[in-house]
Parts: C-alpha cells; structure tokens; sequence
C-alpha cells in the first residue's frame, strides 16, 4: 500500500492495544509507539459542553464537527496517551474530546494488528450510540 497510516484513526472511546506497532523504511523497521507518542501528531475537534476541566477560553460545540477545533497538537485533557499494560505499551484514547491520530511521515508495505478494548465509560454526543473505533 502506498498510503500511510494518515488519518487513518478518528477515534472516540476506546482503548487499542497494539502489538507492537512498527511501519517498514527502506532500511528497517520503525517503531511507531513510544511513551511520548513522538512518531504521531494529535488532532482534536471542538469539546462538548461537557467535558469538564483544563479548558478555559476553548470554545465548546454540541457537535465536534460544527465548533471550533482545537486543532493541532493541542490535548489538554490528555485523551490520546501511552500506558504500559502487562509490560507493553498501549495506547490509551479516553474519546473524551472528539479527536485523530497521523503520522507526520508517509509509510508503505507496513502491517498493522491491533486489539481493541472499549472502556465503560461514552461520552456525550455519542452516550447512547453504538461503538466506533475509527479505523477505516
């Protein structure tokens, strides 16, 4: 596949575990997943009214793709971020604040696995709606 891994996650509430995750240069094998994220930029949409917290002056919306983003890495609330589950890394996404994940450089003939767990928790607008991981 000539496509990179861009924009391939908008994700809201969910847990994804992966094992690990690497994407193939022409020399060798990159891992994407570290404890700061630095091989990925983060993209977050408008906040609900809702969401509680760290978020003084941002403008909230009812529905992320109608306010105002907070764009560009720009994660308050910490809603994309790195655990270590069982002594791998996991990226935790709480899908609190309508958001994306891209990689900053384009990547090609890589495998992708992952395990997805979803929390207990929906957050609103989506609450009563059934479960999105966002992977396309």
């Amino acid at each position: 596949m000539n496509s990179l891994l861009k924009s391939f996650l908008l994700l809201l509430g969910l847990v994804l575990g992966i094992n690990p995750v690497t994407a193939q240069t022409s020399e060798s094998w990159t891992q994407l997943l570290d404890p700061k994220l630095s091989q990925w930029e983060k993209w977050m949409g408008a906040p609900h009214p809702s969401v509680e917290g760290l978020l003084a002056g941002i403008e909230r919306s009812q529905h992320p793709k109608d306010g105002l983003p907070m764009g560009l890495n720009n994660d308050p609330k910490n809603v994309f971020r790195i655990v270590e589950e069982n002594g791998q890394l996991v990226l935790y996404i709480t899908g609190e604040i309508w958001g994306g994940l891209t990689t900053p450089k384009e990547y090609g003939d890589y495998h992708f696995s992952s395990e997805v767990k979803f929390g207990d928790k929906n957050y609103s607008p989506r609450e009563n709606l059934k479960r999105d991981n966002g992977l396309k």
